[in-house]
């Protein structure tokens, strides 16, 4: 899948790798020697699916046969569970986790999650929060490193992972900056997680990044309903840059997005039209007979150049903005606006008549002003793009010749201008997108 959708981790860490065992090892002593975990008695529900506990207020009778119980939240099976476990004192946690969610507006985003975590420890007495399981009931898993006859609850191992990849126990090479999660796992995340960190003497991450699910016709995917979408065949179909740029641009942070091969295709044609189209025209031997990305010392920009010399820089400053703060969608929004005002313009200016006039030394002025300011606005918007549709982007820069690979200083720069001389761009036409 990662392949596919041309995505690598920095890191990838196995819970069954000897460095993962040492740091949860590590961990669980850290916590336990400063008294936050104690051999108790845990009753309540658990759900094997969901491998989560539940209290009493968190299931209800299964509509399809009451006499069985299930997860409000999930709506997975759970059987009523007591047995011998390690706690984890939560509810001694609830006044530092409540400070760290209160430290500033978006620890947790978007607010309405926050508000959600909030309201959950509002609850006057947190239950302590069972961290193990007998070795008997559960054999896989790493040992409680004090008593091998305990295995470590699979989410209190699982989560350690994030210290593991930062290199913990020996030293922490990077920062908890930014957890991006599914709803599904906020509590997890959002609750247990922090307090095992202050519990453990170490800060919780500065920001957690809360997106919702995707639907098909408003329902959640499911194999039995069968309107399950498959990525890989997704990415077969339309590729994985035009696959990646639909679900960035549809989903939208605090609510779920529904998936639409319609919404996909309009999505893709827009991008085509508005992107793909514009270096096409503008690159065309008809509006640029020499292939040259004309030099800023031969052009002279008029207040209609200016105009969209702003917009591309409030563009990029806006997108790096929302691109910060987990808003992608948002951000290609105003990538796409861009887009639309580049392409107003150049069909305002008419380099293709201006062409025919070589003796005009105004006109050859105006044309030169309109490739370069149309192609400072294609670099720009490869650029910010490059997360979304990298090996779009790689395409256009190439063809402008200004990817990385040829050396140019100004291929880094989301600024317009770029204040040298001008270059070839590369021979040929090009097909940035295929429309749908």
């Amino acid at each position: 899948m990662n392949g596919v959708c041309n995505v690598q981790p920095s890191r990838f860490i196995r819970t069954t790798s000897p460095e993962h065992k040492r740091a949860v090892d590590q961990f669980w002593r850290t916590i336990e020697s400063k008294g936050h975990i104690r051999l108790g008695k845990y009753k309540g529900w658990y759900s094997v699916v969901d491998e989560a506990f539940y209290s009493a207020h968190q299931v209800e009778p299964d509509p399809g046969n009451p006499a069985n119980m299930r997860a409000v939240e999930t709506g997975s099976a759970v059987e009523e569970y007591t047995e011998d476990n390690y706690m984890f004192n939560l509810n001694a946690m609830k006044g530092k986790v409540r400070e760290w969610l209160l430290s500033s507006p978006t620890t947790v985003y978007p607010s309405v999650y926050r508000h959600q975590v909030l309201s959950f420890l509002d609850d006057a007495d947190l239950p302590d929060l069972s961290v193990s399981r007998l070795r008997s009931s559960l054999a896989w898993g790493i040992p409680v490193p004090t008593n091998e006859n305990h295995t470590i609850y699979v989410w209190m191992d699982a989560l350690v992972n994030y210290l593991t990849a930062l290199g913990y126990p020996d030293q922490l090479t990077g920062t908890l900056d930014t957890h991006v999660i599914g709803k599904d796992i906020l509590k997890f995340h959002a609750v247990y997680w922090p307090a095992f960190l202050l519990a453990a003497g170490l800060n919780p991450p500065r920001r957690i990044l809360v997106h919702g699910h995707w639907t098909v016709a408003g329902a959640k995917m499911s194999k039995s309903v069968g309107n399950v979408v498959d990525p890989l065949v997704e990415a077969d179909d339309v590729g994985s840059d035009l696959l990646r740029f639909y679900l960035l641009k549809e989903a939208r942070l605090g609510s779920d997005a529904d998936f639409s091969h319609k919404r996909r295709d309009a999505a893709i044609s827009e991008l085509a039209n508005n992107f793909g189209n514009l270096l096409s025209r503008s690159t065309g031997k008809r509006v640029n007979p020499t292939n040259t990305y004309p030099p800023l010392a031969d052009v002279k920009l008029t207040q209609r150049e200016q105009h969209v010399a702003d917009v591309i820089n409030n563009t990029q400053r806006r997108v790096q903005e929302l691109y910060a703060s987990g808003d992608v969608g948002l951000g290609i929004e105003e990538i796409l606006h861009c887009l639309r005002e580049g392409n107003k313009y150049f069909q305002e200016m008419e380099p293709w008549k201006l062409a025919k006039l070589k003796d005009d030394a105004a006109a050859q002025h105006r044309r030169l002003a309109c490739l370069y300011t149309t192609y400072e606005l294609l670099r720009v918007v490869s650029l910010l793009l490059c997360p979304v549709t990298p090996a779009i982007s790689a395409a256009c820069l190439d063809k402008l010749a200004v990817a990385p690979s040829n050396g140019s200083a100004f291929c880094q720069s989301l600024a317009f201008s770029y204040n040298k001389g001008g270059h070839a761009l590369k021979p040929g036409a090009i097909t940035l997108i295929q429309r749908r």
